[in-house]
């Protein structure tokens, strides 16, 4: 004896699919989903055989699991582009700093050049001074 099982009618099996075919390939904010989730499920939870009813939660299950995956997805795409805009902001800044520090390294030296400038110049005048005074 075979097992006959009623199958939906292709109706009922275009209506509970329609909305997952409408929605996977979309790319809208995972929020919106949230309403559109409540309505597939009252859709595919009118099922009048247990088998019907069963498969319906299944789907509904792996609708919820998917809405989840997408907007998991979309948090982590979001993380990963913050980031990479804080990493260039602070390679910006790591390349203003090595140029300030550049620029103080090169006015030290020149302050040391002048100060040993002044030294040699202050040691002439000396120099002069006591040659003229002998």
């Amino acid at each position: 004896m075979a097992l006959k099982v009623p199958l939906p009618s292709r109706q009922a099996h275009q209506t509970c699919h329609e909305p997952t075919t409408l929605r996977l390939g979309s790319h809208l904010d995972p929020a919106q989903n949230l309403p559109y989730l409540r309505h597939f499920g009252r859709l595919c939870i009118q099922a009048d055989t247990p088998l019907e009813k069963q498969l319906s939660r299944w789907r509904h299950e792996v609708f919820t699991l998917l809405l989840s995956s997408k907007q998991a997805q979309h948090a982590h795409q979001q993380h990963s582009q913050a980031q990479a805009e804080t990493i260039t902001t602070l390679q910006q800044q790591v390349i203003a700093a090595e140029d300030k520090a550049t620029l103080l390294d090169s006015r030290l030296l020149d302050r040391h050049v002048d100060l040993d400038l002044a030294h040699v110049r202050s040691r002439r005048a000396e120099e002069q001074l006591q040659q003229s005074c002998r």
